[in-house]
């Protein structure tokens, strides 16, 4: 008689569902997908200066913090006169990073030996307008404040 109870038992063990014993014991629900796939790519809200940060579209918000960040710089260099004996008309390329408590850092700077040449003082004004830019918010990724790198264009015409 014990023997038909083991066996009963044992049977019924078996027989029941490692998902039901998960679900029912672990809280599992059937039917949850947890996302865990993250995306190091892009990120959910860009950086911004505090102009930009009633803003809710984030395209919005991306253009008004890169037309800043523009603006700054662009005040900056022409704030300064540069005297050249051939024109110049080229791109420089500025790579910032914005950690994820907002300061600013250059990272490099990317020009022709043209430009090198002509302007040696360029890359300091550079870095110089960099450390002067006001308060930026960081990005953010799943609501946590994450790091990202700007690579901006600079136009250079001199006449």
């Amino acid at each position: 008689m014990n023997s038909k109870y083991i066996f009963a038992i044992l049977t019924l063990v078996l027989l029941t569902s490692c998902e039901f014993v998960q679900r029912k014991f672990c809280g599992m629900q059937k039917g949850v997908v947890l996302d865990t796939v993250v995306d190091y790519e892009s990120v959910d809200t860009f950086p911004s200066f505090s102009a930009c940060d009633s803003l809710v579209d984030t395209t919005l918000k991306n253009r008004c913090f890169t037309h800043n960040l523009y603006q700054h710089l662009s005040t900056s260099l022409l704030a300064h006169t540069f005297t050249v004996y051939e024109s110049i008309d080229e791109k420089v390329g500025v790579k910032l990073k914005i950690d994820a408590e907002g300061s600013t850092t250059l990272v490099s700077i990317t020009s022709s030996d043209a430009v090198k040449k002509a302007l040696p003082q360029l890359d300091s004004l550079i870095a110089e307008s960099i450390q002067t830019l006001p308060k930026v918010f960081p990005a953010l990724k799943h609501g946590i404040p994450v790091a990202t790198v700007y690579e901006v264009p600079l136009v250079l015409k001199i006449d």
